[in-house]
């Protein structure tokens, strides 16, 4: 028989429904004390719409140290398998590594057999005795089995798939093709082997919780399939509040801290100052759920200059075509970027910009048609790597002024460089392009954004034509030296730069 404590906690969880059971079951699973705040109940909300089918899809983005782990793979599943709910739900869970989906798989079993749930609603697992952590079931037909990213579900088919911390900050913090294949790790992880795991099409959810890391994480990937997606950062973002069918952000203030009772002023400035400052690019991820700050990681918003054919006619400039072509063909994350930049007096413009997805044959005709929209071009720089080598063997069969670029420094070294331009406020985007928000977007969120291809086709348009740049300064200090021995120095040194 239920004790009067149990019989009064049976029936506030099943009145009340998840967040009752994480408030009264948490000091099971958790030493340090509960600390009630609106966001665990929108967590809550979420995830009990999520097993009650109200919503096909969820992705949770929230920052460390606010119980997110706790809630959704500990007390979520465990909630679940109550008599009322649904007892016969098949469970599987994925982390990073497999330490963590273990380690939250013996939460939740010693939450099953304490003393408080079988107190309440009786042994309802399969055996008595202790199973392998990663894989038991309920005396329902339901089961939780934990893996790792990459690693296999054993036959399993479930009625939900969770990723709780897919990828870890390590994995983000080196560059180029390291970051792409760890991101693509796990995306193919959870489009392929987590994917195939349904025991029914029709009732099937997902779930997804995590920190942002980059632009082309997992987060990407659930925001574009439609996922319903609770976004709470640290400090309320009000130009970008969260609203969701089943709830969202509950904050009206610019910058009110999300668990002010567990993180204060004080505690959460300190964890911004250890991650680079509020600003950087690591606190804009991980505490604000943005992978990159509002006003660009290298490249910075505020830097960004617009102008007309009217300001710089193209024919007057000192032209360009940068290409940077595919590493595969045609490969969703491996585009082709064809620019157009000039230079006059001393300042850069950027007259086209082309970013597609295209096959090797496809990016020649492409470039044919931007070569014959700007016929009068000084030169066209395609990068001899990848596809760049054949491109640049065809082109030259055509054209005398093709230029193949071999750059000896990695693709952030290359970003810095030229944007020591955009910083001097010399660098211009054509106003009203239709290709200018993605332009803009692509330049803010490097090299963490989703694509970098223009940007690489930017960086090799800016350093080239700087280069073209001092080497006529130096071959007007040439001549200013000569000039200023013959007594005409200024008027050399004016008509080199066209002042006056």
């Amino acid at each position: 028989m239920r004790s009067r404590q149990a019989s009064i906690d049976v029936e506030a969880i099943k009145r009340k429904g998840f967040y009752e059971f994480a408030k009264r079951a948490w000091h099971v699973v958790e030493t340090a004390e509960y600390i009630d705040n609106w966001h665990v109940e929108e967590m809550c909300s979420h995830a009990q719409a999520l097993v009650r089918r109200q919503i096909s899809d969820l992705l949770i983005n929230v920052p460390p140290g606010n119980s997110k782990s706790l809630i959704i793979s500990v007390l979520l599943p465990v909630w679940c398998w109550l008599p009322e709910v649904r007892p016969e739900a098949r469970w599987i869970f994925g982390s990073y590594t497999p330490g963590l989906a273990l380690r939250d798989a013996e939460k939740a079993y010693n939450l099953l057999t304490s003393q408080w749930f079988i107190g309440r609603w009786g042994n309802i697992l399969e055996i008595t005795g202790r199973p392998a952590m990663g894989n038991y079931s309920n005396r329902f037909g339901g089961f939780r089995f934990s893996s790792s990213v990459g690693g296999e579900a054993c036959g399993r088919h479930g009625h939900f798939r969770v990723a709780d911390d897919p990828s870890k900050p390590a994995d983000v913090e080196n560059t180029g093709k390291a970051i792409s294949a760890a991101l693509e790790k796990v995306n193919t992880w959870w489009r392929g082997t987590m994917a195939s795991r349904r025991a029914d099409p029709q009732d099937f959810g997902s779930l997804v919780v995590m920190q942002r890391l980059h632009e082309n994480d997992l987060s990407a990937e659930c925001i574009l399939d439609g996922y319903t997606h609770l976004r709470l950062p640290m400090r309320f973002d009000a130009k970008e509040p969260c609203f969701t069918p089943i709830g969202g952000d509950r904050r009206t203030q610019e910058g009110e801290l999300l668990n002010p009772k567990r993180w204060t002023e004080e505690a959460v400035e300190s964890e911004e100052k250890g991650m680079g400052g509020r600003d950087g690019p690591v606190a804009s991820a991980q505490l604000q759920q943005r992978p990159a700050p509002p006003g660009g990681l290298v490249f910075k918003e505020e830097t960004f200059q617009e102008f007309t054919l009217r300001d710089a006619p193209f024919e007057e400039s000192f032209t360009c075509i940068s290409v940077d072509c595919a590493f595969k063909d045609a490969e969703a994350n491996s585009g082709v970027a064809i620019e157009v930049w000039g230079m006059r007096n001393a300042r850069f413009y950027c007259y086209h910009s082309v970013l597609d997805n295209l096959s090797f044959s496809d990016t020649l005709v492409v470039l044919v048609q931007v070569l014959s929209m700007y016929p009068s071009v000084n030169a066209v720089l395609i990068e001899e790597k990848a596809n760049g080598a054949a491109v640049i063997s065809i082109m030259r069969l055509k054209l005398p002024n093709v230029i193949a670029m071999n750059p000896k420094t990695a693709k952030p070294a290359r970003a810095q460089a030229a944007n020591v331009y955009y910083q001097a406020h010399a660098v211009f985007h054509l106003a009203d392009a239709e290709w200018l928000p993605r332009k803009v977007t692509n330049l803010k969120h490097f090299p963490k954004g989703r694509r970098n291809d223009d940007v690489d086709a930017t960086t090799q348009a800016l350093i080239w034509l700087a280069e073209q740049s001092m080497a006529d300064f130096s071959q007007a200090m040439v001549e200013f030296e000569k000039e200023q021995r013959e007594g005409s120095w200024v008027g050399q040194l004016a008509r080199h730069f066209s002042i006056g």
